[in-house]
C-alpha cells in the first residue's frame, strides 16, 4: 500500500468517528522522516530526531540517545576544541565507528558537522552583538578572523561583513 493511500485510510477512520488505534493516526508523521531519507534528503529526517521526535534513527547510524548526546555536547563545547575522539567516547563506540555512524545519521562527517554549527553561532553572534569580527570567531572556537572568513564563504556563499550588512547590523565606528 502507498504511503498517500494509508494516510487516506487513516482520515477516513478518523472522520467516521469510528475506534481506532492511536498508532494510526502518528503512522504519517513517523512514515515522513524516513520517507526523505529514502528519496536521498536527509535534513527533515535529521531535524526529526534533533528536535525530540519518535525513536526512529537511520539504519546503521547513531541512535537517539547517542545522536542527542554527542549534539548536546557539541553545542555546549562550540567554542572549544571538539575532537572525534571525546565524541566518540560519548557515544561509547569506537572512533571509526562512530565517524561512520555520525555520516549516516547526519550526512556529513562530525568535523563539516561542528564547523557548519560554528558558522550557525556566528551568524547569530552577529545579529546579535556588535562585536568584531575577529571576536566572534574566537567565541565560535575559530582560529583567527581569516580562519573565520574562508570557513563562513564556504558555508553561506558570502563574506561575513557583508552578510552582516546586508541584515542591517553595521558596528559603531
Amino acid at each position: 500500500m502507498r504511503r498517500a493511500d494509508s494516510n487516506k485510510w487513516v482520515r477516513m477512520k478518523a472522520d467516521a468517528g469510528a475506534s481506532y488505534d492511536p498508532l494510526l493516526t502518528a503512522t504519517p508523521e513517523v512514515l515522513e522522516a524516513p520517507g526523505h531519507e529514502l528519496a536521498g534528503d536527509r535534513k527533515p529526517a535529521r531535524d526529526y530526531h534533533r528536535h525530540g521526535g519518535a525513536p526512529l534513527h537511520v539504519r546503521g547510524g547513531l541512535a537517539p540517545w547517542q545522536i542527542r548526546r554527542v549534539t548536546s555536547y557539541i553545542e555546549a563545547n562550540l567554542h572549544a576544541k571538539i575532537t572525534i575522539d571525546d565524541l566518540a567516547s560519548l557515544a561509547r563506540i569506537s572512533v571509526s565507528h562512530f565517524a561512520h555512524t555520525f555520516k549516516r545519521s547526519f550526512g556529513q562527517s562530525p568535523h563539516k558537522y561542528v564547523l557548519r554549527r560554528r558558522t550557525e553561532r556566528a551568524q547569530g553572534l552577529m545579529l546579535a552583538s556588535e562585536a568584531s569580527l575577529g571576536q566572534i570567531a574566537l567565541e565560535c572556537g575559530l582560529a583567527d578572523q581569516s580562519h573565520f572568513t574562508r570557513l563562513f564563504q564556504r558555508f553561506v556563499g558570502e563574506s561575513p561583513g557583508a552578510w552582516r550588512r546586508s541584515r542591517g547590523v553595521s558596528r559603531p565606528d
